[in-house]
């Protein structure tokens, strides 16, 4: 028999209560000017916020290691860097993601949450029409596309160059690993193109220009 302890962990999922459950209006913790404008009025805990706030407030040139556990809302940390406090300005924002189901996702949560930039916020794919990958460079290189979605293979290989060409203009705003655990799960010999990010991340910093 499993210990009555043992079933509470599954009671929320069996019982189908909400993955976030709205909070009491006295721990509400609300939102930071700029991400009212992407739809959010609350932060879903301390950590999130806190967060949030280090990645918004970090000067160029800072690496920030986020670890936070599912379903705590990393994916709004991701899309404030992108789209919120000195990124809404401008700039291109990359985000490596290691399956192309994930890069749908969050494009649609990127789209919805800022539908102005909706033309610019892309997952890019093997197989794509031309005519859409074609655009989707130009206007990396152009500065005018906002966030894209992409797996380490395609950023180290078609999209190396329009991406460098991008920073040493000042165009890159932030370059996000997403779910980077898995790298070290995987192991150093399954899908390399992640361990030669670094490599491509160092190139980028340096075609930067300086206070980009």
């Amino acid at each position: 028999a499993i210990p009555e302890t043992s079933r509470d962990v599954f009671s929320p999922a069996e019982h189908g209560e909400p993955r976030h459950p709205r909070l009491n209006v006295g721990n509400h913790i609300l939102a930071d000017p700029g991400l009212p404008d992407l739809g959010v009025e609350i932060y879903l805990s301390h950590a999130q916020a806190e967060t949030i706030r280090c990645v918004m407030l970090s000067p160029p040139g800072c690496v920030r290691l986020v670890v936070l556990p599912t379903g705590s809302g990393k994916s709004l940390v991701g899309l404030s860097a992108a789209l919120a406090g000195p990124a809404k300005a401008g700039g291109l924002t990359i985000s490596v993601v290691p399956t192309i189901a994930l890069a749908f996702d969050q494009m649609e949560q990127a789209r919805t949450h800022s539908p102005g930039d909706k033309e610019r916020i892309d997952a890019w794919r093997s197989g794509m029409d031309p005519s859409v990958s074609d655009a989707i460079r130009e206007r990396i290189r152009a500065g005018q596309q906002r966030v894209l979605y992409v797996s380490p293979e395609s950023l180290v290989g078609k999209l190396r160059k329009d991406v460098t060409e991008a920073a040493s203009r000042g165009y890159l705003s932030a370059l996000i690993i997403d779910e980077a655990h898995l790298v070290t799960q995987w192991g150093a010999s399954f899908r390399p193109e992640f361990q030669t990010l670094t490599a491509l991340w160092r190139n980028l910093r340096a075609a930067c220009p300086e206070g980009r």
